[in-house]
């Protein structure tokens, strides 16, 4: 069943963290100190390829991380720091063209107004020429703060009292004339000009302190130096965590229309892709749709088949206990099937749900549920796995478009059709070009399987 949508898509998870890092910023990665040293290190590992280690003091390694699967290093706000000042590491340093970036996490909500300046981070020239990202004694801020020939470049953030992690930057160039701060992928306040860095060199660089005070407090993962001020579309993807997963798209296909068989699925074959059918039961082997073989065929290809109830019903006309049955009739016939690896992935018709779907998809151990809201999601962000997004594009731009911004972000573009050809929204044409750009691109194509293992990592 297909629902009019307007397509307006927005994000709300390339490769691990880390690596897109390295990727993006090459050559001009002069140290990467990721922070998830095990417990009890002596070190600090850079993992830019440079090998400027750090000496931790009082820092406790093995801390929850920032959701991308490692750990981090937690701070006591009163004696813990890491020095990852080395002479290599001095002569890489740029002080005229640059970028810092850092994660961060408070311990508790009364860090924001303790009145303790706390720094993230200082790379110091000398009095006059410094870089740092700090929360200053002004209650809930932050400060990124660049010094250069004894004249300061300031961008501050307030009110700002978050317990969830945060991903900070900043980006310097003498060449530019600019400074610009990054906030969790958004550009934070203006653009500013920069004064002229004269220090010698670098003389020290501190994670999570600055000259033996000024302690941070909480946990940071993912102290990160450039040479060069990467551009605004760079540094929206650094200072964004997408923990752990690479932009992908999930290839899905409504209510068991024959055409999916026919001529989606060897299109598919043909470029190693892999998509999800969710079916209902009622439909199969009626006029117009697959049969229980072809879905036995593309099953053992690799696709999921998953639940798309056993009528094509509005959930939200049912009762709780009558929409129950609905899940589990469909369950219960796709299982009977061998088809047991997604028959606890529900799409609901036209997307339609209420509270009542929401209990019932709980009482009877449903794993998600698949709305019509037109998002790109990053897992694990999705705050409720029974109302997971899936936009429905009418045109092979917005369909292009959606996998452009997943490519780019690091999201997942949950992409759903009915049909392809002739009186479908894609033409079989359109639809191959689609298929080529994801190859193209190196996109990975997960089924909902392989989403719901992204979710719940």
């Amino acid at each position: 069943m297909r629902i009019g949508l307007g397509l307006a898509l927005t994000m709300v998870g390339w490769t691990q963290y880390w690596q897109r890092v390295k990727t993006i910023m090459g050559t001009s990665l002069i140290g990467h100190w990721p922070l998830w040293d095990t417990v009890g290190s002596i070190s600090a590992v850079d993992i830019s390829g440079h090998a400027h280690n750090g000496v931790p003091a009082n820092v406790t390694f093995g801390a929850a991380g920032m959701r991308d699967g490692r750990t981090a290093a937690s701070f006591n706000g009163t004696s813990s720091s890491i020095n990852v000042f080395s002479t290599a590491l001095r002569d890489l340093f740029n002080g005229q063209e640059g970028t810092v970036i850092i994660g961060g996490k408070v311990s508790d909500a009364a860090v924001w107004a303790d009145a303790a300046e706390r720094h993230f981070f200082m790379f110091y020239g000398d009095t006059n020429n410094r870089v740092r990202i700090r929360r200053p004694a002004a209650a809930n801020t932050i400060n990124f703060y660049y010094r250069a020939g004894g004249s300061n470049a300031e961008i501050t953030m307030n009110p700002i009292n978050t317990l969830d992690w945060m991903c900070l930057g900043f980006t310097w160039s003498k060449t530019a004339n600019e400074m610009k701060a990054w906030y969790n992928g958004v550009q934070q306040g203006s653009t500013i000009a920069v004064p002229t860095w004269n220090a010698a060199a670098l003389a020290t660089a501190t994670i999570g302190s600055w000259d033996a005070a000024n302690f941070w407090k909480g946990g940071l993962p993912h102290c990160i130096l450039g040479n060069r001020a990467l551009t605004s579309a760079e540094m929206a993807i650094c200072t964004r965590y997408a923990p752990g997963n690479s932009g992908a798209v999930a290839i899905q296909f409504d209510d068991a229309y024959a055409s999916v068989y026919s001529t989606v699925f060897p299109l598919m074959q043909a470029r190693g892709l892999k998509g999800t059918a969710y079916v209902p039961q009622s439909a199969v082997g009626t006029a117009g749709k697959m049969t229980e073989a072809n879905l036995l065929e593309m099953y053992a290809a690799g696709w999921d088949i998953a639940n798309h109830l056993v009528d094509e019903v509005d959930l939200t006309t049912l009762t709780e206990t009558q929409q129950e049955a609905q899940f589990t009739g469909c369950r219960d016939y796709l299982d009977g099937l061998g088809l047991t690896r997604a028959s606890r992935h529900v799409a609901y018709t036209a997307g339609e749900n209420n509270a009542d779907t929401l209990t019932a998809m709980a009482a009877t151990g449903m794993l998600t549920g698949r709305t019509v809201v037109s998002q790109i999601y990053d897992p694990p962000t999705v705050a409720n796995l029974y109302q997971i997004p899936s936009p429905n594009p009418d045109a092979l731009t917005t369909a292009l478009s959606g996998l452009k911004i997943a490519k780019a972000s690091g999201g997942v573009y949950g992409y759903h059709q009915h049909n392809i050809g002739a009186g479908a929204d894609l033409s079989v044409a359109n639809f191959t070009t689609w298929l080529d750009f994801i190859v193209a691109n190196n996109i990975p194509a997960l089924t909902v399987s392989e989403v719901y293992a992204r979710l719940t990592a």
